[in-house]
C-alpha cells in the first residue's frame, strides 16, 4: 500500500506539535514534530491491514505526547 498518511497539529498554551504517520517503504512511519524538528519518530512493520495500523500508530503517538505534557 502506499499513500496513506494521517496529519494532526496539537497546540498546548505557546506549544504547537505536528503529529504525522505514514506508510512508506514497507513501514509505518511515525514523527511528532516541534518547530520543524522531530522531537520523537516510531517505526513498525506494516501488517496485514496497514490503514488500522497507521491508525493505532498515530494515535498511540498523540496519547504519548499528551502524558508528557
Amino acid at each position: 500500500m502506499k499513500g496513506f498518511t494521517l496529519n494532526d497539529r496539537l497546540n498546548v498554551g505557546s506549544l504547537a506539535f505536528d503529529i504525522q504517520t505514514e506508510i512508506r517503504n514497507g513501514k509505518i512511519i511515525g514523527e511528532i514534530l516541534s518547530g520543524g524538528k522531530v522531537v520523537k519518530k516510531v517505526e513498525v512493520a506494516a501488517s496485514n491491514n496497514p490503514i488500522e495500523a497507521v491508525r493505532n500508530t498515530h494515535q498511540r503517538l498523540k496519547e504519548s505526547l499528551l502524558e508528557r505534557l
